[in-house]
């Protein structure tokens, strides 16, 4: 998300670093791996959302663009991620054995709901693009390539609903609904509030 010098700060769900133990590694784009230290979040925040920061001696890295303009409904967007499951199969040329590609997925999706009030942990933007398990911490960019949002919570979730909104209220059924059948994202203005010292 930002660098100052050789210090950047990256950003993933809070789901995702507590189904882990530290200390923390960060791979960047060009397999290089980092030690990061997770930054405490701003007081009063209750979002699924985690700050790592890591330090770069000898390589610089681009951050990305935040975008500034809030997203619409009917807006084509990009959600990115590294499923964990159910990825291609490949045959490994040198052993002959059948592996998985878990690589980087980018989906072609569509905004279809911007909630008012959000769904706990900080969900406001549902979109029709099904990301998929292991996709949480991944960006939703704009047509501009700009950051609009934070992946983590996909269609049809075996358990763990979002059922509460931000506010204490439970979501309406024709909301559940629709929480259950869209792939939802943390809206930048809540990141931004991540990202502030």
């Amino acid at each position: 998300l930002a660098r100052q010098q050789q210090v950047y700060t990256a950003i993933t769900n809070a789901h995702v670093i507590q189904a882990t133990n530290a200390p923390f590694q960060l791979q960047t784009h060009d397999g290089q791996v980092y030690a990061a230290a997770l930054v405490t979040p701003p007081s009063g925040q209750n979002r699924d959302l985690s700050i790592l920061r890591f330090q770069s001696h000898d390589r610089t890295y681009t951050t990305a663009k935040l975008a500034t303009a809030s997203p619409r409904i009917g807006d084509r967007i990009w959600s990115a991620g590294f499923p964990s499951e159910n990825g291609d199969p490949v045959e490994d040329r040198q052993s002959g054995a059948t592996k998985v590609n878990l690589g980087l997925h980018i989906i072609n999706a569509q905004i279809v709901q911007i909630l008012p009030i959000a769904i706990a942990g900080g969900y406001g933007i549902g979109f029709d693009g099904g990301i998929r398990k292991g996709m949480s911490g991944g960006p939703l960019i704009d047509r501009a390539g700009k950051l609009i949002g934070i992946n983590g919570v996909h269609a049809h979730p075996l358990w763990n609903t979002p059922e509460m909104l931000e506010n204490g209220t439970i979501a309406s059924e024709a909301l559940q609904q629709q929480i259950n059948d869209y792939s939802w994202a943390i809206p930048i203005e809540f990141v931004k509030s991540y990202t502030r010292e």
